[in-house]
């Protein structure tokens, strides 16, 4: 389960079929981290294995996305980075439905990039209208600056 590889974290999840693969996939990455406290991917499956519980605890859920997002964007390059929150969204709409507001705020607010935004923009469209409009703008100024100077 260790393992830096992150395709290997998709792998895993479609193993989790019911409640108690949930529950062991949980303990397990648990037991782990109290070994490799900054492995990104533990954290990424102990949420999802939280989500698939009756009665999760979405504060639980978030921070432990939060821990590995925040991880991830220390250990991986941009486009990884990027590959790495688009298979979050596509497991996570797969599995539990839509991105709710909440966990949208949670994926924008740590990584505001312009993908991301198209991708939940259904779910969050205030909050990815401004990241798409300020890439725009940024453009923009880019484009004014090089071809007319100023």
């Amino acid at each position: 389960m260790q393992s830096d590889d992150h395709t290997r974290w998709w792998e895993v999840l479609k193993m989790v079929t019911d409640i108690d693969l949930a529950k062991q996939l949980l303990g397990g990455c648990r037991r782990t981290l109290e070994s490799y406290p900054e492995y990104s991917g533990l954290y990424i499956l102990s949420a999802f294995s939280r989500l698939a519980l009756p009665n999760y605890e979405i504060e639980l859920v978030n921070q432990d996305f939060s821990t590995g997002i925040n991880f991830i964007r220390e250990q991986f390059d941009f486009e990884t980075q990027e590959l790495i929150i688009t298979n979050i969204i596509n497991v996570y709409q797969s599995k539990i439905g839509q991105i709710n507001e909440e966990f949208g705020e949670l994926l924008l607010g740590l990584f505001p990039s312009r993908n991301i935004a198209r991708l939940i923009y259904h779910s969050l469209q205030i909050q990815s209208m401004a990241i798409l409009l300020s890439n725009l703008l940024q453009n923009t100024k880019k484009f004014n600056n090089y071809y007319i100077g100023n």
